[in-house]
């Protein structure tokens, strides 16, 4: 879990300013809808 949190904060938090609450939940949930797919590679390493 905490692996992917990292993750997740590296891709979808890192240097992106969200200017509500709403729009940061929507990045993390796109980027988490996209673990299986485009990130798939990239996760296989971590875990």
């Amino acid at each position: 879990m905490e692996r992917l949190w990292k993750f997740v904060k590296k891709k979808c938090l890192d240097n992106i300013y969200y200017e509500t609450f709403d729009e940061f939940t929507s990045g993390i949930n796109d980027c988490l809808s996209r673990v299986e797919t485009d990130y798939q590679s990239e996760l296989d390493t971590l875990m």
